[in-house]
């Protein structure tokens, strides 16, 4: 994939002079979020837009978008949310489907919008974890937030882990050969028409909500508010 060829920072990956800044998380100031800061190539530089990556990446997935935000005139803070590259998290609780990734975004804001002043448009932006959580922090921040701009983002995360199970069900590798015979070609074409059933997927999807302290917020359902 052509954009992985930005795996460093924005200078010297894409020409463009930065910042290293850092601020704590709002919900937990005991976690402090890592960022960069690119300035838009105009002297006066009045929009915006928070950038986040999707879950177990880090700030430099959002490289690839400078190349058309700054030149037209649009500062950048790619983030790395908690728990990701340089951001803390020092509890290990994992990713929780933007119920707490959302909140960095909207320290983001915040923060962006006490450091400069001068942005008067601000925009969130989002991949994959990321989508969603720019979904879950413009439907809590409206009257900080602009525009949200998403990419490839899960709308439920029931839906989610259902279709992340099926997958992974469905990949499990062939057991037959040409010469098999034909018991086990039955059996290899059953595995590949797996369905899982209801009760199983309802087991995990509530040990997931145990997981996240026993509230799932989803995106489909804040969608309207943004």
């Amino acid at each position: 994939r052509q954009w992985y060829i930005y795996t460093h920072d924005p200078l010297t990956d894409l020409g463009y002079a930065f910042s290293e800044e850092e601020f704590p998380s709002c919900n937990d100031p005991e976690i402090n979020i890592s960022s960069w800061y690119v300035p838009c190539l105009q002297e006066s530089c009045t929009k915006a837009v928070v950038l986040t990556h999707g879950a177990g990446n880090d700030r430099r997935q959002m490289l690839r978008f400078l190349s058309f935000l700054i030149p037209n005139g649009y500062s950048a803070l790619l983030i790395d949310a908690r728990e990701h590259g340089k951001s803390g998290g020092w509890r290990r609780r994992g990713i929780s489907y933007g119920r707490r990734e959302h909140q960095d975004i909207l320290c983001a804001v915040k923060y962006l919008r006490s450091m400069r002043p001068e942005i008067s448009k601000l925009a969130v932006m989002g991949l994959s974890q990321g989508g969603a959580s720019s979904v879950l922090a413009s439907a809590a921040g409206t009257e900080i937030i602009d525009a949200v701009i998403i990419e490839s983002p899960f709308s439920n995360v029931e839906l989610l882990v259902r279709d992340v199970l099926i997958t992974a069900a469905k990949s499990i590798p062939s057991i037959a050969t040409p010469s098999s015979g034909m018991l086990v070609q039955f059996l290899d074409q059953q595995l590949k028409n797996l369905t899982l059933p209801q009760w199983f997927l309802s087991m995990v999807y509530f040990f997931v909500r145990w997981r996240l302290g026993g509230t799932v917020v989803n995106a489909d359902e804040r969608a309207p508010h943004v």
